[in-house]
């Protein structure tokens, strides 16, 4: 091959250089011909623009190219704290495209950390934190920087500053576990003196959150100190606790990533408050009160008890018909307080407003299944009639329970 003539007599010229550029260009992940071109670059040199063109050809094609950025970073480095600003400018070109981009992210901190650009990194993951509070990536640079201050001045200051902040970012948006882990990162630079249980503001703002919000996952995670038991739990905690099982809080995670999209679409709409906090109760009370109250149990009981027969023809007809639609309401409904709830920001299993829907949901199935039956046992009927009434009875009491949810949060 045209390249093994050139290395292996380890000739270091620009016809080698512009060879690997050629092989590369064919295959980049030859590590070979990474390597090569860089010995031949530190013997005959090149200038920068042309380098950092091909460098940007080569990412534009894959951006994730382990050889790639271990080039960049050499190169970076043997360039100087005059080309830092463009190295950051580069990685942040590749993040627009993937914020997750690992090798952009490394890549930002091994020259941050070469050339001592903390400040300007700090306030460009500020900028990205305000743009996105769960940008977990940013967090963790975030992390990274701000660690990187016990070998670089003063400690206490920039812990409290940095308290400050989480808290601050927690309070847009509290079930954001990114934001957490960082609170909880900090309290571990400095072992004991920064321990989480030794830090006054962190078992308050956890408590804040709890009082709020009635269950936060990582608020209760939170107050537990490193590999020891909660201790002194109030009651609010215990009844958070006993109330909402460990599955419960995975479905209500899932749940609430599922639809943050559609809740933060809704709320860049500034929909007035009070029709994001009342607009769910207000339709669902009329579903109950026109196609529950009346549709089911009314129209259900007048087929069984009135005598007059054309009533009883005109129940058989809309009974049925309404009884449908309260069920598909009441599903769509169920996804609507949801939304509503997640729009809030206020936890979604954390009263039993939700347990007492979710059973309604479950009977009302099962209360539409009896009538498949109804013709080989015509005693379903009255199982029916008696169930469907249970059931009313059953949202009447969530109705109760969601105006109660209303008022308190």
């Amino acid at each position: 091959m045209p390249l093994a003539a050139l290395h292996q007599p380890r000739e270091k010229s620009q016809r080698a250089l512009s060879l690997t550029e050629k092989v590369i260009d064919l295959n980049s992940a030859n590590y070979t011909a990474w390597e090569y071109r860089w010995e031949c670059l530190e013997a005959v040199g090149c200038s920068k623009d042309s380098e950092s063109a091909f460098m940007q050809r080569i990412a534009d094609s894959n951006p994730k190219n382990y050889q790639l950025w271990n080039h960049r970073r050499r190169c970076a480095f043997k360039w100087g704290e005059q080309h830092a600003r463009q190295e950051l400018d580069f990685a942040s070109r590749c993040l627009m495209a993937d914020a997750k981009n690992y090798h952009a992210w490394s890549h930002r901190q091994a020259v941050v950390s070469r050339f001592g650009l903390w400040q300007e990194e700090l306030e460009c993951v500020t900028a990205l934190v305000e743009e996105d509070v769960r940008n977990n990536s940013a967090w963790n640079q975030r992390f990274f920087i701000v660690s990187s201050a016990l070998d670089r001045g003063p400690w206490t200051e920039v812990f409290e500053r940095e308290v400050d902040y989480a808290v601050e970012q927690i309070a847009r948006c509290p079930h954001n576990e990114s934001a957490w882990n960082y609170l909880r990162g900090l309290c571990s630079l400095e072992g004991q003196q920064a321990q989480l249980a030794h830090n006054s503001k962190l078992p308050r703002i956890c408590q804040q959150v709890l009082g709020c919000l009635g269950r936060a996952q990582y608020a209760t995670c939170s107050l537990r100190k490193p590999k020891q038991p909660i201790k002194h739990r109030s009651k609010r905690e215990l009844r958070v606790h006993s109330a909402a099982p460990v599955y419960t809080l995975a479905a209500a995670e899932g749940l609430r990533r599922a639809l943050q999209p559609q809740a933060d679409l809704f709320n860049s709409w500034n929909l007035p408050d009070w029709l994001v906090h009342w607009g769910h109760p207000g339709n669902m009370l009329v579903v109950l009160a026109a196609m529950g109250l009346y549709g089911c149990g009314y129209l259900g009981w007048q087929i069984r008890s009135s005598d007059d027969d054309e009533a009883v023809m005109k129940a058989k007809d809309l009974h049925p018909k309404l009884a449908v639609g309260m069920t598909v309401f009441f599903a769509l409904g169920a996804l609507g307080g949801i939304l509503s709830l997640i729009m809030q920001d206020k936890p979604i299993f954390s009263s039993p407003h939700v347990w007492t829907g979710l059973s309604g949901l479950t009977l009302l199935g099962l209360q539409g299944m009896l009538s498949l039956f109804f013709d080989d046992d015509p005693s379903l009927r009255s199982t029916h009639a008696f169930l469907g009434t249970g059931i009313l009875g059953l949202f009447v009491v969530h109705a109760a329970l969601g105006l109660q949810l209303g008022l308190s949060i």
